[in-house]
């Protein structure tokens, strides 16, 4: 499928249980490394992206029908492969990853979250039903497994109110306040190919994505959450899961990643798909203890995707330093 030139970016189970991903998190932030003498420095956030930026790139010696692929070794900041990496792309909801960073950096988990008319408006019904209420972190759960775009939009409406009120430069809608947000803190990170124009990633127009980025910035932005939070993306590693409003309304989400069950040690994943970007897939995996993988593959097909990230799974751990 022929990708659209993106716009101008300005300068600047079948699952892994949450407790795998709460462990090797707590050691990537220790600096430690079960079963190898490897030590993780301590370091501010941007040396991910650093370290994922300068390292000499492989050359591509398996093939992938992506357009785009990265593979990232966490444990030691190590490029096992990559395609087109800095090309930047339309993400569709891969682009919830982002959300997900800013709304946990914005609110608590059993922050109650209304779901409102204005938040059913956009592409792809999940059932959310106007008037009820979630906590947070159960919302959050529910959009990233089965990549509701009404859940990524009233999470964005009540981020946004938090961020209106501790910035006074932010714009005073509260659904734009949280891009204007996510659009900060790809800036942080060091996500130099990344611009977001939505919190779901839903395609603005025929010509224009709802938000565009790199592999290697989504594999920064994926290895991020990883490290700092964990519960934010846990859930992602179940196939389903059934929810309760707090009005008691039941709400059953099945995940739209079917590398679940695939890849050994899944502990988090985000698909995506419109007619502009294509079939994207971010997955981060372990393959021992406290030895986490990031894999990114963006611009393959809706089906090919997953055997993308299958095949770059294997070569990973078949490459990686013991």
């Amino acid at each position: 499928m022929p990708m659209n030139n993106p716009p101008v970016l300005p300068e600047a189970p079948a699952a892994t249980p949450p407790a795998r991903l709460a462990i090797f998190a707590a050691l990537l932030v220790l600096g430690v490394v079960v079963g190898a003498n490897i030590l993780i420095p301590q370091s501010p956030k941007t040396q991910l992206a650093a370290a994922a930026t300068t390292t000499p790139e492989p050359a591509a010696t398996i093939s992938v029908t992506a357009e785009s692929a990265y593979v990232y070794d966490l444990s030691t900041n190590q490029v096992l492969f990559s395609k087109n990496a800095g090309t930047p792309l339309a993400l569709a909801s891969i682009t919830k990853l982002m959300l997900a960073a800013v709304v946990s950096e914005h609110l608590s988990a059993n922050d109650i979250i209304p779901i409102t008319a204005s938040s059913l408006y956009t592409e792809g019904d999940s059932g959310l039903i106007a008037g009820e209420s979630w906590y947070m972190q159960d919302l959050l759960d529910f959009t990233l497994i089965m990549s509701s775009n009404d859940g990524a939009r009233a999470l964005a409406e009540a981020a946004g109110k938090v961020i209106i009120s501790k910035n006074s430069n932010a714009p005073q809608d509260p659904a734009e306040a949280t891009v204007w947000e996510m659009n900060n803190k790809a800036k942080e990170l060091g996500l130099t190919k990344s611009y977001f124009l939505s919190s779901s990633g839903l395609d603005a127009s025929e010509t224009m994505a709802g938000a565009y980025g790199s592999a290697r910035d989504i594999a920064v932005l994926l290895a991020y959450l990883v490290r700092s939070h964990p519960n934010a993306i846990a859930s992602t590693a179940y196939a389903g899961r059934s929810f309760f409003s707090i009005e008691g309304f039941e709400h059953t989400a099945y995940a739209t990643n079917e590398s679940i069950g695939m890849i050994p040690g899944l502990i988090a994943g985000k698909t995506g798909f419109t007619d502009l970007a294509g079939g994207n897939l971010a997955v981060a995996f372990d393959t021992s203890l406290g030895h986490p993988i990031v894999i990114v593959v963006l611009g393959s097909t809706k089906e090919a995707r997953f055997a993308d990230v299958e095949a770059l799974a294997n070569f990973a751990r078949s490459n990686i330093g013991e």
